[in-house]
């Protein structure tokens, strides 16, 4: 029996859009993600209540974009993202409307030291409008791709039970429109 290594460009792009009987997200083992292969996976989903944890990934352009965007039940994310490698637009939108989120990722960080880079809007918008959310991820992130702009803009907008921000906003490269 042959065996995929990786996922494909778009593999599970809008696999469950508009589910909204669907409850809980199922696991999610691979490592090496492709071009927006969790796109839009779980768009909409309006009964999403839980995600589960992530493995140790490498991230591609719009790996995660969108991926839980309009979960309004959605309580509980993952607990934290650790990847080898960032990328473009990689955690763009990911829980965007996620109303009732409260707990998500604990910290963001790269286990590779030269891979601790920001990109064009890795995380931009990535908690926008998560009004329940009560506690920022630390970010372990401390450099800029050279060409990179808005990576964490609106970030955290409209939090609003927002209590406790990140310890350090990484300041070593700031470009355009970096928060």
């Amino acid at each position: 029996m042959n065996s995929i290594t990786g996922l494909l460009t778009n593999f599970y792009e809008s696999a469950f859009e508009n589910c909204i009987s669907l409850t809980a997200a199922p696991a999610l083992p691979e490592t090496t993600l492709a071009n927006a292969c969790y796109k839009r996976m779980f768009y909409n989903c309006s009964s999403l209540v839980t995600a589960y944890d992530f493995p140790e990934m490498k991230l591609a352009s719009s790996c995660f974009e969108s991926m839980f965007e309009n979960c309004s039940a959605l309580l509980n994310g993952p607990t934290a993202l650790s990847a080898t490698a960032f990328a473009n637009d990689c955690c763009f939108n990911m829980f965007q409307n996620c109303i009732s989120l409260s707990s998500c990722m604990t910290e963001i960080t790269a286990s590779t030291p030269n891979e601790l880079k920001f990109f064009n809007r890795c995380f931009a918008n990535m908690f926008k409008n998560c009004y329940s959310l009560l506690k920022a991820p630390a970010i372990a992130l401390d450099k800029v791709n050279s060409s990179a702009a808005g990576y964490c803009s609106s970030m955290f907008e409209n939090c609003y039970n927002l209590i406790t921000s990140p310890a350090q906003l990484p300041l070593s490269a700031i470009s355009n429109y970096g928060y």
